[in-house]
């Protein structure tokens, strides 16, 4: 089993299907074993090894299944009586990835989607015949479905009376990626300090809070500054709190995106959605989406500052959501389950289950 980050939701929530079913899976992970990153044997029965120590490589190319939300390694001929499932880590509904965008997609025996719309893109996306697309769910969905609310928020130390909004920019640059995709922000998110001002002095007004957590494989940007509501998190944030970011969607009251495909799992929810996106029609330009238009696909407001951020907030706080329909109507559309058995299904599928 392969992630990145190492023990993403998805293969978290796999991991625990397989030893209910009496597997022994081994974990390659991406960060080297001992160092300040590295991510500890999940469980008891489970080994970590590096992906790219003599070990790893070894127990890749033994294996009869390899399951992966990213390429373990470049590009190459999978051997010949190995299957690799391939997860991914986000539904193909808003920026195209593979031979969408001319990059060599990652060998799949099989992958994974939420809705037939998603299938016709993954098959696309890496190239796959339809019966190589499983539409079974996401897994990383299970963990934001079985996660108690209550739990979660008393683990970032709130209670329901806080409103609480998580905004997950996606990268417009990155350590792998010479194009830049739209246009790219200086800080964690594309605001000015003094928007940023306004806004976190309207939500110390209004029992409100904001973490804002940047892309994996963003840029590293400037930190934020010292506010009293609004914060920065990364994956160790989420670690000393026993919590990962799907664990933590299903404990906050509001997503705010842009192009990160992260809103199609968050339409489990029900809960409001707002697309911040200053540079949409740069990104259609550069990156291009693959529901076009693309204001017309989102289920929630798409404001271009954060003025409009802020008049979505208040609108939220005084009681007014005017696309609760919408998300209804999106989740129909882009899932065709709603429960916590992505994970069994997608066992099931590809001859793991006892």
């Amino acid at each position: 089993m392969h992630s990145r980050p190492d023990l993403e939701d998805g293969i978290l929530a796999i991991l625990d299907e397989l030893l209910d079913h009496g597997h022994r899976p081994i974990i390659l992970c991406e960060q080297a074993l001992g160092s300040p990153n590295a991510a500890p044997s999940p469980k008891a029965h489970v080994r970590a090894v590096h992906k790219n120590s003599l070990r790893g490589r070894y127990h890749f190319l033994t294996a009869r299944t390899v399951i992966t939300t990213h390429g373990v390694y470049r590009p190459h001929r999978r051997p010949r009586r190995q299957q690799i499932v391939n997860i991914w880590h986000g539904e193909p509904l808003a920026k195209p990835v593979g031979h969408l965008i001319g990059n060599e997609a990652i060998e799949s025996s099989w992958a994974t989607t939420l809705s037939s719309i998603g299938k016709a893109f993954r098959c696309a996306e890496f190239g796959l015949h339809p019966d190589r697309v499983l539409v079974v769910g996401a897994p990383r969905n299970d963990r934001l479905v079985r996660a108690e609310r209550h739990t979660i928020r008393a683990r970032i130390a709130c209670d329901d009376t806080e409103s609480i909004s998580v905004w997950l920019p996606t990268f417009r640059g990155s350590t792998e990626r010479q194009r830049p995709d739209g246009i790219p922000f200086r800080g964690m998110v594309p605001l000015p300090e003094h928007e940023l001002d306004e806004l976190d002095q309207w939500l110390a007004h209004n029992n409100s809070t904001l973490l804002i957590k940047p892309h994996p494989t963003a840029l590293r940007s400037a930190p934020l500054k010292r506010y009293n509501r609004i914060h920065a998190v990364s994956s160790d944030w989420l670690a000393t709190r026993g919590l990962t970011l799907y664990t933590l969607l299903a404990g906050v009251d509001c997503l705010i995106t842009d192009a990160s495909s992260v809103w199609v799992d968050f339409l489990l929810t029900q809960k409001p959605i707002i697309f911040v996106f200053p540079d949409v029609e740069a990104y259609s330009r550069t990156r291009g989406f693959n529901l076009e238009p693309y204001p017309e696909w989102v289920p929630g407001p798409l404001v271009a500052d954060g003025a409009g951020l802020l008049g979505e907030l208040q609108a939220l706080h005084g009681g007014k959501d005017g696309y609760v329909a919408a998300r209804r109507s999106a989740k129909a559309r882009f899932h065709r389950y709603d429960d916590d058995r992505s994970s069994h299904r997608v066992l099931a599928a590809v001859g793991l289950t006892r």
